[in-house]
C-alpha cells in the first residue's frame, strides 16, 4: 500500500477549527459585556422610576395623564418604524465585517435607519398638526404642539443608536 504524502496526512488548518467547535467564551469579556449592558438597561428602566416622583409633583392629573398617552402613543410607533432592524443588522454586520466591508454596512445602516425613522416622524408631526390625528384618545397635537415635536423627535435619535449600540458589541 502507497503511504500517505505528509500534505494528505496532516489536517488543514480549517479541518481543525471545524473540528474545534466553537471559540472558547471569554469570563472576562462576557462578564464586561454584561456588566456594561446590564447597566445600560437598569439606567434607562430606572430613571422612569425615579421621574415619577418628580412627573406627579410638577404635573397636574390631567397633565401626566397627558404625558403617559404621548408616552405610549411614542413606544408604538418606535416599535412600529423598528421593524426588527436591529436584529438583522446584528447578524449580517459580522459576516460583512469578515468580508472587509463592515464600516461601510454600519455607516449604510445607521443612516438608512435614520432617514427612514426621520421621514416616519416628520409625517407624523406634518399629519398631527395638520389637525388630521387630533383623535379622542391621544392628547391633541394642535394643543401640546412642543411635547409631540420632542417626542417625535427622539423616535430617529432612539433608533439610530439601537444601531450604534449593535455595532459597539
Amino acid at each position: 500500500a502507497a503511504t500517505a504524502s505528509a500534505f494528505e496526512r496532516a489536517p488543514s488548518a480549517s479541518r481543525k477549527r471545524a473540528r474545534a467547535g466553537p471559540p472558547p467564551v471569554s469570563i472576562r469579556l462576557l462578564s464586561r459585556d454584561v456588566a456594561f449592558y446590564g447597566v445600560l438597561d437598569f439606567l434607562q428602566r430606572s430613571l422612569g422610576i425615579v421621574l415619577v416622583p418628580i412627573y406627579t409633583r410638577v404635573l397636574t392629573t390631567s397633565a401626566y395623564g397627558s404625558l403617559d398617552l404621548m408616552v405610549t402613543a411614542w413606544s408604538v410607533l418606535t416599535v412600529l418604524v423598528d421593524l426588527q432592524f436591529v436584529a438583522g443588522f446584528s447578524r449580517l454586520y459580522l459576516e460583512r465585517r469578515r468580508m472587509g466591508d463592515g464600516p461601510q454596512f454600519a455607516g449604510t445602516a445607521i443612516l438608512t435607519r435614520l432617514i427612514i425613522a426621520t421621514a416616519v416622524a416628520a409625517v407624523v408631526l406634518c399629519l398631527g398638526f395638520a389637525g388630521f390625528l387630533e383623535l379622542s384618545f391621544i392628547p391633541s397635537f394642535l394643543q401640546h404642539r412642543a411635547a409631540w415635536t420632542l417626542l417625535i423627535a427622539g423616535v430617529p435619535i432612539a433608533l439610530t443608536y439601537d444601531v450604534l449600540l449593535a455595532q459597539a458589541q
